[in-house]
Protein backbone atom coordinates (compact mmCIF):
# COMPACT_ATOMS: atom_id res chain seq x y z
CA UNK A 1 0.00 0.00 0.00
CA UNK A 2 2.83 2.59 1.30
CA UNK A 3 5.78 1.25 -0.93
CA UNK A 4 3.92 -0.03 -4.14
CA UNK A 5 6.51 -1.10 -7.29
CA UNK A 6 4.26 -0.36 -9.89
CA UNK A 7 6.92 0.02 -12.79
CA UNK A 8 5.72 2.14 -15.91
CA UNK A 9 6.22 -1.17 -18.16
CA UNK A 10 4.09 -2.72 -15.58
CA UNK A 11 1.56 0.34 -15.92
CA UNK A 12 0.93 -0.03 -19.70
CA UNK A 13 0.52 -3.80 -19.34
CA UNK A 14 -2.70 -3.23 -17.05
CA UNK A 15 -5.83 -5.10 -18.15
CA UNK A 16 -9.27 -4.25 -17.97
CA UNK A 17 -11.38 -6.34 -16.19
CA UNK A 18 -11.46 -4.07 -13.06
CA UNK A 19 -12.17 -1.20 -15.15
CA UNK A 20 -15.18 -3.19 -17.07
CA UNK A 21 -16.63 -4.33 -13.99
CA UNK A 22 -16.59 -0.38 -12.70
CA UNK A 23 -18.23 0.00 -15.78
CA UNK A 24 -21.32 -2.04 -15.23
CA UNK A 25 -21.57 -1.90 -11.51
CA UNK A 26 -21.70 2.05 -12.31
CA UNK A 27 -24.24 1.81 -14.77
CA UNK A 28 -27.34 0.55 -12.75
CA UNK A 29 -29.69 2.69 -11.93
CA UNK A 30 -29.51 2.72 -8.14
CA UNK A 31 -25.33 3.42 -8.26
CA UNK A 32 -26.12 6.20 -11.08
CA UNK A 33 -29.01 7.95 -8.62
CA UNK A 34 -26.51 7.27 -5.71
CA UNK A 35 -23.10 8.87 -7.48
CA UNK A 36 -25.64 12.05 -8.60
CA UNK A 37 -27.22 12.43 -5.33
CA UNK A 38 -24.08 12.66 -3.66
CA UNK A 39 -22.93 15.54 -5.98
CA UNK A 40 -25.51 17.11 -5.76
CA UNK A 41 -26.03 16.75 -1.46
CA UNK A 42 -21.96 17.36 -1.05
CA UNK A 43 -20.90 20.32 -3.84
CA UNK A 44 -18.49 21.51 -1.78
CA UNK A 45 -17.15 18.74 -0.17
CA UNK A 46 -15.25 15.41 -1.47
CA UNK A 47 -18.38 13.42 -0.95
CA UNK A 48 -19.27 14.83 -4.35
CA UNK A 49 -16.22 12.53 -5.84
CA UNK A 50 -16.71 8.52 -6.64
CA UNK A 51 -14.42 7.50 -4.06
CA UNK A 52 -13.21 4.62 -6.97
CA UNK A 53 -12.77 6.92 -9.95
CA UNK A 54 -14.87 7.94 -12.73
CA UNK A 55 -14.59 5.06 -15.48
CA UNK A 56 -14.39 7.65 -18.35
CA UNK A 57 -12.01 9.71 -16.74
CA UNK A 58 -9.13 6.13 -16.19
CA UNK A 59 -8.23 5.45 -19.60
CA UNK A 60 -6.54 9.30 -19.34
CA UNK A 61 -4.65 8.42 -16.35
CA UNK A 62 -0.93 8.29 -16.89
CA UNK A 63 1.86 6.76 -14.92
CA UNK A 64 3.25 9.73 -13.66
CA UNK A 65 -0.44 11.36 -12.48
CA UNK A 66 -0.81 7.88 -10.55
CA UNK A 67 2.21 8.31 -8.53
CA UNK A 68 1.64 11.51 -8.22
CA UNK A 69 -1.75 11.17 -6.65
CA UNK A 70 -0.76 8.06 -4.55
CA UNK A 71 2.52 10.18 -3.11
CA UNK A 72 0.11 12.86 -1.91
CA UNK A 73 -3.04 10.49 -0.31
CA UNK A 74 -1.28 7.18 0.56
CA UNK A 75 1.23 9.09 2.70
CA UNK A 76 1.86 6.93 6.10
CA UNK A 77 2.04 10.39 8.17
CA UNK A 78 -1.28 10.73 7.10
CA UNK A 79 -2.97 7.13 8.15
CA UNK A 80 -4.69 6.37 11.03
CA UNK A 81 -3.19 2.78 12.79
CA UNK A 82 -5.49 1.23 14.83
CA UNK A 83 -4.18 -1.93 16.89
CA UNK A 84 -6.50 -4.62 18.93
CA UNK A 85 -6.48 -6.94 21.13
CA UNK A 86 -3.52 -8.25 23.65
CA UNK A 87 -0.33 -7.53 22.19
CA UNK A 88 3.40 -6.06 22.38
CA UNK A 89 2.27 -2.49 21.55
CA UNK A 90 6.20 -1.33 22.17
CA UNK A 91 6.91 -3.68 19.65
CA UNK A 92 4.18 -2.92 17.11
CA UNK A 93 4.50 0.84 17.45
CA UNK A 94 8.85 0.47 16.63
CA UNK A 95 7.89 -1.87 13.49
CA UNK A 96 5.71 1.62 12.08
CA UNK A 97 7.96 4.16 12.69
CA UNK A 98 11.06 1.69 11.40
CA UNK A 99 9.76 0.25 8.52
CA UNK A 100 6.73 2.47 7.31
CA UNK A 101 6.75 6.24 9.03
CA UNK A 102 10.33 6.31 9.25
CA UNK A 103 10.69 5.35 5.87
CA UNK A 104 8.84 7.83 3.83
CA UNK A 105 8.79 11.83 3.97
CA UNK A 106 5.91 13.08 6.76
CA UNK A 107 3.92 15.47 4.91
CA UNK A 108 1.08 17.78 6.43
CA UNK A 109 -2.12 16.34 8.27
CA UNK A 110 -5.10 16.43 5.77
CA UNK A 111 -7.38 19.11 6.51
CA UNK A 112 -10.50 18.32 8.25
CA UNK A 113 -13.32 17.15 6.30
CA UNK A 114 -15.58 20.33 5.79
CA UNK A 115 -19.33 20.58 6.23
CA UNK A 116 -22.04 20.95 3.72
CA UNK A 117 -23.64 24.48 3.69
CA UNK A 118 -27.25 23.29 4.02
CA UNK A 119 -29.61 24.59 1.49
CA UNK A 120 -31.96 27.36 1.46
CA UNK A 121 -34.72 26.01 -0.70
CA UNK A 122 -35.59 22.98 -2.63
CA UNK A 123 -33.11 21.53 -5.18
CA UNK A 124 -34.51 19.34 -8.35
CA UNK A 125 -32.59 17.68 -10.31
CA UNK A 126 -33.14 15.05 -13.45
CA UNK A 127 -30.97 12.53 -14.70
CA UNK A 128 -30.77 9.39 -16.49
CA UNK A 129 -29.22 5.89 -16.50
CA UNK A 130 -28.63 3.42 -19.26
CA UNK A 131 -30.83 0.71 -19.91
CA UNK A 132 -31.14 -2.02 -22.37
CA UNK A 133 -32.22 -1.34 -26.15
CA UNK A 134 -35.60 -1.67 -27.02
CA UNK A 135 -36.25 -1.98 -22.72
CA UNK A 136 -39.65 -0.76 -22.16
CA UNK A 137 -39.23 2.52 -20.15
CA UNK A 138 -42.51 3.03 -18.84
CA UNK A 139 -42.61 3.47 -14.60
CA UNK A 140 -38.59 3.22 -14.69
CA UNK A 141 -38.37 6.50 -13.00
CA UNK A 142 -36.42 6.29 -9.98
CA UNK A 143 -37.13 9.36 -7.38
CA UNK A 144 -34.45 10.51 -4.55
CA UNK A 145 -35.83 12.83 -1.86
CA UNK A 146 -32.78 13.53 0.82
CA UNK A 147 -31.95 15.79 3.68
CA UNK A 148 -28.77 16.35 5.37
CA UNK A 149 -29.33 16.19 9.06
CA UNK A 150 -26.83 15.51 11.95
CA UNK A 151 -23.04 14.79 12.47
CA UNK A 152 -22.03 10.78 13.29
CA UNK A 153 -20.52 12.19 16.50
CA UNK A 154 -24.48 13.24 17.23
CA UNK A 155 -25.23 9.55 17.78
CA UNK A 156 -28.71 10.02 19.54
CA UNK A 157 -29.89 12.13 16.62
CA UNK A 158 -28.20 9.42 14.57
CA UNK A 159 -29.68 6.66 16.36
CA UNK A 160 -32.85 8.92 15.81
CA UNK A 161 -32.68 8.84 12.67
CA UNK A 162 -31.69 4.88 11.99
CA UNK A 163 -35.47 4.03 13.99
CA UNK A 164 -37.07 6.53 11.87
CA UNK A 165 -35.75 4.97 8.77
CA UNK A 166 -37.53 1.75 10.02
CA UNK A 167 -40.39 3.23 11.27
CA UNK A 168 -41.59 5.09 7.81
CA UNK A 169 -40.49 2.32 5.81
CA UNK A 170 -39.01 -0.59 7.69
CA UNK A 171 -42.07 -2.99 6.52
CA UNK A 172 -45.07 -2.91 4.15
CA UNK A 173 -46.72 -2.16 7.26
CA UNK A 174 -44.92 1.12 7.85
CA UNK A 175 -47.16 4.26 7.42
CA UNK A 176 -44.93 6.05 4.53
CA UNK A 177 -44.36 2.84 2.62
CA UNK A 178 -47.96 1.49 2.66
CA UNK A 179 -49.32 5.05 1.76
CA UNK A 180 -46.66 4.99 -1.25
CA UNK A 181 -47.77 1.73 -2.24
CA UNK A 182 -51.29 1.93 -1.90
CA UNK A 183 -51.55 5.09 -4.12
CA UNK A 184 -49.41 2.93 -7.20
CA UNK A 185 -47.01 5.87 -7.33
CA UNK A 186 -44.18 3.61 -7.22
CA UNK A 187 -43.33 -0.02 -6.91
CA UNK A 188 -41.02 0.08 -4.05
CA UNK A 189 -40.48 2.37 -1.58
CA UNK A 190 -37.30 2.75 1.68
CA UNK A 191 -35.25 4.76 2.96
CA UNK A 192 -32.19 4.70 4.63
CA UNK A 193 -28.62 6.87 6.32
CA UNK A 194 -25.28 6.77 5.69
CA UNK A 195 -23.50 7.53 9.29
CA UNK A 196 -20.21 7.65 7.75
CA UNK A 197 -20.30 11.18 5.92
CA UNK A 198 -19.57 14.29 7.88
CA UNK A 199 -23.31 15.29 7.43
CA UNK A 200 -25.46 12.13 7.78
CA UNK A 201 -28.51 12.05 5.01
CA UNK A 202 -31.86 11.23 5.39
CA UNK A 203 -33.00 9.18 1.99
CA UNK A 204 -36.25 8.17 0.08
CA UNK A 205 -36.36 6.11 -2.83
CA UNK A 206 -39.06 5.33 -4.95
CA UNK A 207 -38.68 2.79 -7.52
CA UNK A 208 -40.73 2.38 -10.65
CA UNK A 209 -42.58 5.78 -11.09
CA UNK A 210 -44.14 7.29 -13.49
CA UNK A 211 -41.93 10.59 -15.11
CA UNK A 212 -45.17 12.37 -15.09
CA UNK A 213 -46.49 12.34 -11.73
CA UNK A 214 -43.32 12.88 -9.99
CA UNK A 215 -44.98 15.85 -8.40
CA UNK A 216 -48.08 13.63 -7.43
CA UNK A 217 -45.23 11.57 -5.38
CA UNK A 218 -43.86 14.27 -4.03
CA UNK A 219 -47.16 15.92 -1.98
CA UNK A 220 -48.49 12.18 -1.07
CA UNK A 221 -44.84 12.29 0.45
CA UNK A 222 -44.81 15.56 2.19
CA UNK A 223 -48.50 15.02 3.39
CA UNK A 224 -47.95 11.71 4.84
CA UNK A 225 -44.98 13.05 6.63
CA UNK A 226 -46.96 16.00 7.94
CA UNK A 227 -50.04 13.27 9.48
CA UNK A 228 -47.50 11.03 11.25
CA UNK A 229 -45.50 13.93 12.67
CA UNK A 230 -49.12 15.14 13.83
CA UNK A 231 -51.00 11.92 14.95
CA UNK A 232 -47.51 10.00 15.75
CA UNK A 233 -46.93 6.62 14.85
CA UNK A 234 -49.62 3.84 15.26
CA UNK A 235 -48.60 1.51 18.42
Amino acid sequence: VFFPKLGEESFLQERKIVFNEMKGALASADARGWHRLSEVLYPDTNYRFNSGGDPSEIPDLSWEGLKDFHREHYAPSRCLFYFYGNLPLEQHLDYLEERVLGAAPRLEPLPKIPHQKRWTEPVRVADTYPVTPGEELEERTNVLISWLCTTPLEQLETLELAVLDMALTGSDASPLKMALLKSGLCKEAYAFIDPETADVPFILMMKGCDEEKVDELEKLIFETLEKIAEDGLPQ
